[in-house]
């Protein structure tokens, strides 16, 4: 079982989602300090692209000395629990029905064709697995081939190294839980419209890996407002909800020891974004650019 299984769900959040609540700019800089309202040490926030080709990996100096600097490692689901893998593997999974029984044959058949055509992808591969998860395949498809790496994982790699301790703030399950609230016949939808719209999301996606090279989160928070791919109506459950509900988990550990906290660079920013949460709790966040 590939630990890739469990980063699957996290990956979903490359999608753009359409954050309509806007704060002010908050300029460049993927790593952030976080220090003030009695913390005894400081602390980091590096905002992630969950898989990305590796010829663009990115990661350097100023967050490995932070990484070394931090005690725990906490991202947003503990991805050192491997058995949670086989619990994803089954919820990922449709009971009693297939993806050819969410549309009518003539569209399914063009669907499996373009797939084919366009995306070298065989979508009867996947016909007893939801449509979300097929519709992140196409996504990341075009850029993220199998030479491609995970933040998580490589993290989780040097956490292993500098023998740091690991948590989380969620579950898989929980994020699971998340992404089946929306229905089987909008998850259908969606895919529909990621297969004939590929190119455009496949280019939007190859603007995010430059602007998070960049370290440039303002233009990285402009895709994600633009809300064009179908989740804008659940971005208060894939987003502000799980935010809101990690500062109280991201106190408990940042109180405790120095943390390097790594969560998708769609969680930083906006009205209700971590970094912005994080300054209403009373901490002071700054950049790190160098």
């Amino acid at each position: 079982m590939k630990l890739k299984l469990l980063l699957l769900i996290a990956s979903l959040y490359l999608i753009p989602l359409g954050i309509t609540a806007q704060s002010a700019p908050l300029g460049k800089g993927m790593l952030w300090e976080i220090s003030g309202n009695g913390l005894k040490k400081k602390s980091y926030l590096l905002g992630t692209i969950h898989m990305i080709p590796a010829e663009d990996y990115y990661f350097p100096k100023h967050y490995v000395r932070a990484l070394k600097s931090s005690k725990r490692i906490v991202m947003e689901i503990d991805i050192t629990n491997f058995l949670a893998q086989f619990e994803v593997l089954t919820m990922m999974k449709m009971k009693g029905m297939e993806l050819k029984d969410l549309y009518d044959d003539s569209t399914y058949k063009k669907m499996v064709k373009t797939c084919k055509d366009s995306f070298d992808i065989d979508l009867e591969k996947y016909k007893d697995t939801k449509p979300i998860f097929v519709q992140q395949q196409l996504a990341t498809g075009g850029i993220l081939i199998s030479d491609s790496k995970s933040y998580e994982v490589e993290i989780m790699k040097m956490g292993f190294e500098m023998d740091k301790t690991f948590g989380g703030l969620e579950t898989a399950k929980e994020q699971m839980m998340i992404l089946d609230s929306i229905p089987l016949a909008e998850q259908a939808n969606m895919l529909y419209e990621s297969i004939y719209n590929g190119k455009k999301d496949n280019s939007e996606l190859l603007k995010l890996v430059k602007f998070y090279k960049e370290q440039n989160l303002d233009s990285l928070n402009a895709i994600f407002e633009k809300g064009e791919y179908g989740l804008a109506n659940h971005e208060q459950s894939l987003l502000g909800n799980r935010n809101r509900k990690w500062i109280p988990m991201i106190e408990r550990f940042i109180k405790a020891e120095s943390t390097f906290i790594a969560v998708g660079a769609g969680h930083l920013a906006g009205e209700q974004g971590v970094i912005n949460l994080l300054r209403k709790a009373g901490y002071t966040l700054k950049p790190i650019l160098k």
